[in-house]
């Protein structure tokens, strides 16, 4: 029993659905892994810093200076006084305080940078 030609074309057209279908699947896992392993490149240098910058400043340098930062009414979380530890820099009211020594200074913009 051999195929109409109608019949013919529909199950051509029917394969070509099936095998799209297992291409657009097949892509759109690629594009997960991608995406995936993109994002983790992406952190991997940011947790390696943090890392770092947690094994660089001792735990009684963050607490002197959160100490200093709440005696100016400064309140900040452990993660933004490791970073001031590091060097950042604080804006508050206008004015410009920088860790110098282990001392809270108020600077002017100028010499803060």
């Amino acid at each position: 029993m051999s195929l109409t030609p109608e019949d013919a074309e529909k199950r051509w057209r029917e394969q070509l659905q099936r095998e799209a279908k297992w291409r657009a699947e097949n892509y759109a896992a690629a594009v997960a892994v991608y995406m995936k392993k993109k994002a983790d490149a992406y952190l991997q240098p940011l947790k390696q810093r943090d890392t770092e910058l947690e094994d660089i400043i001792a735990e009684e340098a963050i607490v002197n200076i959160g100490d200093q930062l709440r005696t100016c009414r400064i309140f900040v979380s452990d993660k933004m006084m490791r970073s001031i530890a590091g060097g950042a820099r604080i804006r508050n009211g206008g004015k410009v305080y920088v860790i110098r020594n282990g001392i809270l200074r108020q600077t002017t913009v100028d010499d803060a940078w």
